[in-house]
């Protein structure tokens, strides 16, 4: 259908080639632009391959057992899943040195405490017995502490976890 305007009057023109018709499926995606979802996937992967090889190649070995196909096809599925694997072993590893640099942290502060205290015990006039006494608590409150602190970062240690994904992988395929 045209409308084609001469000398100011429209003038109705209809002509079957001038309709669009779909040749589509019912339901399709129009303007989804799959090559350039692929390029952005398959670069992903070229830069974690260069950047993160060990977990690049851990990543691609589960997606080739977890591929329906069962080979080394690079689709946008498989390219995705290992752009995600690698990103999650990457945060893994990241939370557990953070972990390990907070419990660092909090496990020199906990010796400094116990440190002073020991120098006040030390400057302290007094029988050598409650001298004695006085550290020896000192020691035994310092490797309480420290043997509590310990097992909350064994408990909660994300290297257990960073250990998981490498292991089972959270990733769906």
């Amino acid at each position: 259908m045209k409308l084609i305007d001469e000398n100011g009057q429209l003038i109705h023109s209809s002509n079957a080639d001038d309709i669009i018709q779909h040749y589509g499926k019912k339901g399709m995606k129009w303007g989804v632009k799959k090559a350039i979802d692929y390029a952005k996937a398959y670069g992903r992967a070229a830069y974690n391959n260069a950047r993160h090889p060990i977990h690049s190649t851990r990543a691609s070995m589960e997606a080739l057992v977890k591929s329906p196909v069962g080979s080394n096809l690079a689709t946008k599925r498989s390219l995705d899943y290992r752009n995600k694997h690698v990103s999650e072993l990457i945060k893994a590893k990241a939370a557990m040195k953070d972990s390990k640099r907070k419990y660092k942290k909090e496990r020199k502060a906990i010796d400094e405490k116990y440190s002073r205290r020991e120098d006040k015990i030390g400057n302290m006039k007094g029988s050598n017995s409650k001298i004695a006494r006085l550290e020896n608590e000192n020691a035994a409150a310092h490797l309480k502490e420290r043997g509590r602190l310990d097992a909350n970062y064994k408990k909660n240690s994300p290297k257990n976890r960073y250990a998981n994904v490498k292991k089972n992988g959270r990733t769906k395929y």
